[in-house]
């Protein structure tokens, strides 16, 4: 696997995390219009990208 491909799994499941068990909406809309994570959302997400990114590098091999 890939460091980008590392990337892209911890942060698909560290999405699906929040889309399941955050209380209320994670989203806000920005005024240009764009939606992006809460603050709490954004800070849990980030615990739970830390873990699950740990956790595909210490059971995988990267690739280059």
């Amino acid at each position: 696997m890939t460091h980008e491909q590392m990337l892209g799994s911890a942060a698909d499941i560290a999405a699906y995390i929040i889309l399941c068990t955050f209380d209320g909406c994670p989203y806000e809309t920005q005024p240009n219009g764009y939606a992006r994570y809460t603050e709490e959302a954004q800070d849990i997400f980030n615990e739970h990208f830390d873990v699950v990114y740990n956790m595909i590098e210490d059971n995988g091999e990267l690739t280059q």
